[in-house]
Parts: structure tokens; sequence; C-alpha cells
């Protein structure tokens, strides 16, 4: 039953009452009934149903025949229905309608209906190229190539035939193109560490793209090359490059037919805004988040994703309202509370946009409200860490710095293996001012040499706006000195 009702959730209620019409018209009252089993929210039980449908000595076969004939009454009805209602993709109707037309065509002129087929061909031919459907190209100009071979001469034919064989060829170009990009892709999501062997996989595949890209001249074979040259800018942490291409990306999803969509789109955008947050160019990563978000709507975890990057990026382009409204609506979001986790960072986001507004208790107690992060072995532990000891200083809660900077310390010592050298120079930077009296002034002087490695942002000292680091600890403390006597 589980198949059967996730098919007919799939249907318009339009597509319900037009099935349900056709079977009363035809008596099919079984059928009937069994749709209106499948109605409700949950899962209809098999053995519940099939005992309601039928009489005494019915055999459990039958039930399961009654289930295999409404579900191709279903599955018919999807594919004759309307294509625009259920794909919001101007890519997916096109493929849709070019299928049907190839079929329509085949039908017509197995029937020896001619002109009309040859017409209905010749639309899906438009349509495949319009779309890079190279696949219903190729079928569609055999069709024809075959009708009017016999009907025109060979020179007919052969004018088929060249175009099937450059369809090939753009359909070669853009499986490679796409087995390339994948096998890119998926060892990095499975697992992130990023080798110097993988780079140079990684612009070789993006070198052999751009080959494929001048030969084919593809929307498709550049949307995966765009792509594959982002992730290896970001790789070798060339953020310029990156950017390129993602705006070369972003003007491909938004006006070729072939690929675009706002799924596209959106995630187009949002790769944009983060690499615009390496650059440190807050206000454009704000600008191309708010794309993003405006596109993800209904309350999904991209959404929620996009709303995390507006959210960072307005918050270090000091845009208080556009952060505090990203804030206002990740927290009632329904899926906040997806994961522990997901919900102890956007605690974690309120407490330093509290602190951000000079709002110290209310930063303190939003920070100890949830424990989540204490848990956390990838960073934000650190963060938590770190936000706690800041707000601490501002408070001027001298007894408790002294604790919390050696818990620093202590907790640092633990991690044996990981790239924390940025965190460790802030300990130390941290440790001076402590030993200087809590002196800002003195501190900026005798830790000269810590502070010059924080600012530079070079190699492990890079400042990654994106990470637990949410507010940049050496551009807090300067701002300290001039707000301070000590």
């Amino acid at each position: 039953m589980k198949e059967l009702k996730q098919i007919y959730n799939s249907l318009l209620p339009v597509e319900v009452g037009y099935l349900k019409e056709q079977y009363r018209i035809k008596g099919k009252t079984k059928r009937i009934k069994l749709l209106h089993f499948l109605e409700g929210n949950g899962e209809p039980d098999n053995a519940k149903v099939s005992k309601q449908i039928y009489h005494k000595g019915e055999t459990a076969s039958t039930f399961t025949h009654l289930k295999e004939r409404v579900k191709q009454d279903m599955l018919t009805m999807l594919m004759l229905q309307d294509t625009e209602r259920h794909s919001k993709s101007a890519y997916r109707q096109a493929e849709i309608e070019c299928r049907k037309l190839v079929l329509e065509g085949d039908i017509l002129l197995k029937k020896g209906i001619y002109t009309p087929a040859t017409k209905a061909l010749e639309k899906a031919v438009k349509l495949a190229i319009t779309f890079e459907l190279a696949n219903e190209k190729i079928m569609a100009e055999d069709l024809i190539r075959t009708h009017l071979g016999f009907r025109e001469g060979p020179k007919k034919y052969e004018t088929y035939s060249q175009s099937i064989n450059d369809s090939y060829q753009l359909l070669g170009d853009m499986l490679e193109v796409k087995q390339l990009y994948y096998r890119i892709l998926l060892p990095n999501l499975f697992s992130p560490n990023i080798t110097q062997e993988y780079i140079q996989q990684c612009l070789e595949a993006y070198q052999r793209m751009e080959h494929l890209y001048a030969r084919s001249q593809s929307a498709n074979v550049a949307y995966f090359m765009y792509l594959t040259g982002l992730y290896y800018y970001t790789f070798i942490g060339n953020w310029s490059l990156a950017a390129v291409q993602a705006q070369h990306l972003i003007k491909l999803v938004e006006n070729e037919p072939a690929i675009t969509s706002y799924l596209r789109i959106a995630n187009a955008q949002l790769q944009t805004a983060s690499i615009f947050m390496k650059l440190y160019n807050f206000t454009e990563a704000a600008s191309h988040a708010q794309v993003a978000v405006d596109i993800f709507k209904g309350g999904a975890m991209n959404e929620l994703v996009s709303l995390e990057q507006l959210f960072l990026a307005a918050f270090n382009a000091h845009q208080h309202e556009v952060y505090h409204q990203a804030l206002d609506k990740a927290l009632a979001h329904g899926k906040i509370r997806s994961s522990a986790m997901l919900y102890g960072k956007w605690l974690f986001y309120k407490a330093a946009a509290n602190f951000r507004d000079g709002k110290l208790e209310d930063a303190l107690n939003t920070l100890y409200a949830d424990n989540t992060l204490l848990k956390d072995k990838a960073g934000w532990l650190f963060g938590h860490r770190l936000l706690e000891i800041m707000i601490l200083m501002e408070r001027k809660d001298y007894d408790l710095i002294d604790f919390r900077i050696e818990a620093l310390r202590k907790l640092l010592q633990r991690q044996k293996h990981k790239a924390i050298t940025r965190i460790k120079t802030t300990f130390q930077i941290l440790h001076i001012f402590v030993k200087e009296g809590y002196s800002y002034k003195h501190t900026l002087i005798e830790a000269k040499a810590q502070m010059e490695l924080l600012e530079g942002n070079n190699d492990q000292y890079f400042w990654d706006p994106l990470g637990f680091e949410v507010i940049k600890f050496d551009d807090w403390f300067k701002a300290q000195v001039s707000q301070n006597s000590r």
C-alpha cells in the first residue's frame, strides 16, 4: 500500500476526481472504494482494506490485482494530464512534452497518417534542440529519416543521419562531463579530506570539460564545467577565480533553457554567496543569499540553509535589520528542531547578535540556554567558549574570565591532531590579556606578533566567516582599545 499511497499523493485533486468519475461511469465500485482508503493521511492497512472491500471468501490475490489495476490507472493519469501542473521546471515540461510528441508521431506513422506525424516529430526536434534533449532528438529524427528517406530519397536520409550523428556526439559529451563531475563530487561528500591527488584530479577533470565545451558549446557541459571549476578554485583557496566561475554559473542557469530551474538558480546564488563571504565582501554575499532565500520557500530545509548564509553575510555587513529578520525567521522555522545541533547553532547565532547589539545579559543567557555545541567536536565548541569569554570581557567579569580562559587552555591542550592554529593564537592573546592586568592597550603591544598573524589571514590563520568564529576576534579586540581606558 505504501507505493500506491505515494502515487496517489502525487495526483492533483482534479485528477483524482476525474479518475473517480471514470470508475463511476464504468461501474468500477471496488476501485472507487480503494481510492477512498487512500485519501487519509496515514498508510492504509492491507488486511483491513481488503476485508472491507471484499466479501468473505475473496482471495488475497484478488486484492493484489485490484491494487495493481488502480496503480496503472493512476500512472496513466500522471502521463496523460497537463505536465505543467506537476513541474515548475521548463526543462522537465519540455522533456515530457517532447517524449509525448515522439510517441504521437510514431503511432501516427504506423497508422499511415504521415503529414501530422511528421509535424509532431519536427516539433519534437525543435523542442529537443532548445533544451538539449539529445536522446529525444535522436529518436524523433530516426523516425523522420526512415519515413522521408523512402518518400524523398537518400539525400534527405543522409541530412538527418548527419544530424543524428551530431546528437550522438553531444550526448557523449554530456554523459562524459556528468561522469567527470560526479567523480569529483562524490568522494568529497563521503570523505571531506582534501588531498593533493584529489585536487589534481579535479584540475584534470576541469581541463577536460573545457575541451568538451569548446567542441560542443553545450549549456549542459558548461554547467558541470563551471561547477567543477568552482570546486577546484575553492579547494586551492583562490576565491577570486572561484567567484568568476560562480558568476558564470549564475548567468548560465538564469538564461539557458536547457538547464534553467528555480532550484539551480537558488543553489548557484547560495554557492556564490559563500564565495563572497570568503572574499569578505559581505554586502555582495548578502545580496546573493537573499535571492536564494526568496526562491527557497515553503519551510524546506534548503530555506533554512539559505537563511544561515543570509544571517552570516548580513551580520558581518552590519545590516542590523536584515540579520535580525533572518534570525527570527530561522528560529520560527518548522525544521529548526530537526536536529539538536542545528537548533543549538541558531541559538549561538542569536547570542552573537545580542552581543553585537550590546545586550550582554541577553547574550550570556542565550548562550547558556543550550549546551549542545559544547558536545560538538567539529569546532563549534571553541566558538561557544570564545564568544562566552568575549561577552565576559565586555562585562568586565574578571574572576570568571580567568576561569574560562583556563578552561579554554585545557580544552586546546586535549586537541592533538586538529588544525586549530588560529584559535590557539587567540588563546595566547587572551593569556597575555590576563597577565597584563586586563589591559587592552598593553596587550596590543605585548601580543603584537600574535595579532599580526590573525590580521594576516594567511594559511592556517585564515578567518573563516562561515566557521565558529562568528565575530572576528582581532577586529573586535582592537575595537575594545578605543572603548576602554585600560
